[in-house]
């Protein structure tokens, strides 16, 4: 009777840890293919703004403008993240003056961090989505209005759409939005490796001349290319 116990014990352990290997294997990232397979290698792209790229600030109705944006970045092995650089061009604002981060060319704003590939819909009833999350670094840059000069500090993080998953391609769009009010954005919530609701209305936030730091958004739209891969969700 003894043996008999542990057996059913034994099997009831293998049972509830496979459980649990189950739900750990479902709570993942979409996923990078290359020929049917998860990448194994970093994987790099590459893009171009087809959409002039908006800075705006919940509160106000001055927006930075720059009418192309240039990316480039690295998935990691296996892994839908990396590091991204962007490089805006052009930059003004709609007040007027010319927009340019420190040390950089006048009219460039250089933009370093991280980029993330997430779940846009889970469990909603809906089609399951994917969209870019950036995680941004501290960007400074300075805006020149006639004689007024701004120092503009934004970070935080910025949620965007791709709207080609689930077939090959070498190209794919990705879209930042607000909504109608300036400084808000769009895209708010995304679904993390847990399968679990995140929320980020204030995610990227921007200060002038080091005050308080105030709900910005970001918009705009780029096409990434990369070799041919698959996006799954």
């Amino acid at each position: 009777m003894q043996r008999v116990k542990l057996l059913v014990f034994a099997l009831l352990a293998v049972s509830m840890f496979s459980t649990v290997v189950a739900a750990a294997a479902s709570a993942a990232l979409p996923e990078i293919l290359k020929e049917g397979r998860v990448t194994t290698r970093p994987l790099r792209f590459e893009g171009t703004s087809r959409l002039t790229t908006r800075l705006s600030t919940l509160g106000s109705s001055v927006e930075v403008t720059c009418p192309e944006t240039r990316t480039e970045g690295e998935f990691e092995a296996a892994r839908p993240l990396g590091p991204f650089h962007l490089d805006f061009k052009g930059c003004t604002t709609t007040a007027g003056g010319t927009c340019t981060g420190l040390g950089e060319e006048t009219g460039i704003i250089l933009s370093l961090g991280t980029v993330h590939i997430v779940y846009d819909k889970l469990g909603t009833g809906v089609e399951l989505g994917a969209a870019v999350l950036f995680l941004i670094q501290n960007t400074h840059f300075e805006c020149t209005v006639l004689i007024v000069h701004k120092l503009i500090l934004t970070l935080g993080q910025v949620l965007c759409l791709i709207k080609e998953i689930n077939r090959l391609q070498k190209r794919a769009t990705i879209t930042c939005e607000t909504t109608r009010t300036l400084g808000d954005p769009k895209e708010v919530t995304y679904w993390n490796d847990a399968e679990r609701e995140v929320n980020i209305a204030e995610g990227l936030l921007s200060s002038e001349n080091d005050s308080t730091f105030t709900m910005s958004a970001e918009s705009g739209s780029g096409e990434v290319e990369s070799e041919e891969i698959e996006i799954m969700a």
